[in-house]
């Protein structure tokens, strides 16, 4: 038995008050690195056709309808949808690193 238990507080109090407050920031860190995953899988899902409609627009299926105007001479039709998957996971890979980082930080 705690003492928060023995001054009548109940599991959710304590919970809330001391487990949240610790875990929060490394759950907060763990989504965002694993919210750029996520991404890389919706769009080499729907790059193999395995992903959303045909007609809703996702960066995949950018990719995939790029790869014929390459061969006619439009690169960028399928060079800046890629460019801009690449450079939204590591965005989202170098928030959840910095939230690792200070979670690191406060714990020394």
């Amino acid at each position: 038995m705690s003492a928060y238990q023995v001054q009548g507080h109940s599991a959710l109090q304590i919970g809330l008050r001391h487990i949240l407050p610790n875990i929060a920031p490394v759950v907060l860190a763990q989504s965002t690195i694993n919210f750029g995953y996520a991404l890389m899988d919706l769009a080499g899902l729907s790059f193999l056709g395995l992903g959303v409609p045909a007609l809703t627009p996702d960066w995949g299926r950018m990719v995939f309808d790029g790869q014929t105007a390459v061969q006619q001479g439009y690169p960028l039709s399928a060079i800046l949808p890629s460019a801009f998957i690449v450079l939204t996971v590591v965005a989202f890979n170098v928030v959840g690193e910095r939230w690792v980082d200070r979670v690191a930080r406060r714990d020394r």
